[in-house]
């Protein structure tokens, strides 16, 4: 297994762990689409990419795909809402 497929499957794991949020633009992501926001109602976790400022900065966030653990980008925190698990 090379280092891009061990990472992979990392980023998958820790993204199935993460607690998950559902993204509905809000504020500068509802005006400002960019190539990197998510659809309404895609699925997603927040991460933590190396060298980035932390979550949570500005009212700002980094997030993955939940499923994949790909990463997707910076986004609004008010445009993320937390799923309950039943």
């Amino acid at each position: 297994m090379t280092y891009a497929q061990e990472k992979l499957e990392k980023d998958r794991v820790r993204a199935q762990r993460a607690p998950k949020f559902t993204f509905m633009a809000q504020g500068y992501d509802r005006f400002d689409r960019r190539q990197h926001t998510p659809q309404d109602g895609t699925i997603v976790v927040k991460t933590q990419p190396y060298g980035c400022p932390r979550n949570g900065t500005a009212k700002h966030c980094f997030i993955a795909d939940a499923v994949t653990g790909q990463f997707i980008g910076l986004v609004y925190e008010g445009s993320l809402k937390r799923l309950i698990k039943i």
